[in-house]
């Protein structure tokens, strides 16, 4: 998807094609791991809002569909960090991994 504009305390509203992963199942772990993917708090222009990179692991892969059927979401090396936004009572927890083989349907793509 795309940001089409910002609404209320900078949230983004998308648009376009999604892709969702269905059944993935991670574990957070609490150290900073080898080599973990860059993520948009701790590796973006305001790491002082970020809890820092810390790794996970993928107990079950999750699962999509595209026009071939129900296919595997291959995810390795995963990260995770909360992520606060100035002046917001909440954060975000966000998720980052290496996607070794394309994941896609219609125009979504991920990486």
């Amino acid at each position: 998807g795309k940001i089409a504009s910002t609404g209320a305390n900078g949230v983004p509203r998308m648009t376009g094609n999604r892709l969702g992963i269905d059944g993935l199942t991670v574990e957070l772990k609490n150290d900073k791991g080898d080599k973990l993917p860059k993520m948009p708090g701790s590796d973006g222009p305001n790491p002082q809002l970020s809890s820092g990179s810390k790794s996970l692991e993928v107990v079950e892969e999750g699962k999509f569909v595209d026009f071939s059927g129900t296919r595997r979401a291959t995810l390795s090396n995963g990260a995770w960090e909360l992520v606060w936004r100035k002046g917001a009572n909440a954060g975000a927890l966000i998720c980052g991994f290496d996607v070794p083989v394309a994941i896609e349907r219609n125009d979504a793509k991920i990486p």
